[in-house]
């Protein structure tokens, strides 16, 4: 009896060469596909991480317009401007001071922030007694 071999497909003259082209050209674009989706996943990961730092550097930056807004109610008894903006580093701030009319002595002080079109706003309830001259803040809050 004699031994059967398998080799394979029995393929004609040419038709090795085009199932290699073949495969190369299938292994390429798994290959391609697979880094375009890695590619769109890290751009996405560098945005959001990004997005997040700016709405962070933004509330940072109201919070800061607050805390300038309480020294110079503070330090001069007769700051009375409504609202004015200034920068810190790349970061616009605008602060806005509003006296509440109905109770005497207490002032409500928005603080706008924006970081490259991420925007945060800070509020706060601030309330001076007549007598001492003292500043408290009544609320605090953070705004969308």
């Amino acid at each position: 009896m004699g031994v059967l071999y398998w080799t394979g497909m029995d393929f004609e003259k040419g038709q090795k060469g085009q199932s290699f082209v073949f495969l190369v050209l299938l292994i390429g674009t798994a290959i391609m596909l697979a880094s375009l989706v890695l590619a769109f996943f890290a751009v996405s990961f560098v945005d959001v991480g990004y997005g997040y730092s700016a709405l962070t550097q933004a509330q940072l930056a109201a919070y800061g317009g607050l805390q300038e807004a309480l020294l110079q109610m503070d330090r001069n008894d007769a700051f009375t401007t409504s609202s004015y903006v200034f920068s810190v580093g790349t970061t616009t701030v605008t602060v806005s001071i509003y006296p509440d009319p109905a109770l005497n002595n207490v002032d409500f002080v928005s603080s706008t922030a924006t970081v490259s079109s991420r925007v945060r706003t800070m509020v706060a309830t601030i309330g001076q007694n007549a007598s001492s001259g003292q500043i408290t803040v009544i609320s605090l809050g953070l705004t969308e």
